[in-house]
């Protein structure tokens, strides 16, 4: 069970994340096929996966819960929350979810 303080705790470091992901690079696909794999620090968004993946964004949320359950990857170590606004957050993946999501 998270207490209060633990969930304080959690979100100074989510808020302290949020300054990191600025030098972010994503994954892209040009037209011809050409996929573009950028060295660094690979984060992406949920848009862009759907986008880059080509599915819905439920079905790519059912495909995280899944892979999430299963254990083969765990959320403290494959994802990070930014905090927009007090009530808004976007979440981003790392290169370990999207080799997982390909495979």
């Amino acid at each position: 069970m998270t207490t209060f303080g633990n969930r304080l705790n959690q979100s100074s470091t989510e808020i302290s994340v949020a300054i990191l992901l600025v030098e972010r690079t994503i994954i892209t696909i040009r037209e011809n096929g050409r996929v573009n794999i950028p060295k660094g620090n690979v984060w992406m968004s949920e848009m862009e996966l759907v986008v880059l993946f080509g599915v819905i964004a439920q079905v790519f949320q059912i495909v995280i819960r899944v892979i999430y359950k299963s254990e083969t990857l765990t959320p403290m170590t494959t994802q990070q929350c930014t905090v927009i606004t007090f009530t808004s957050w976007k979440i981003f993946y790392n290169h370990e979810i999207i080799i997982v999501l390909v495979f």
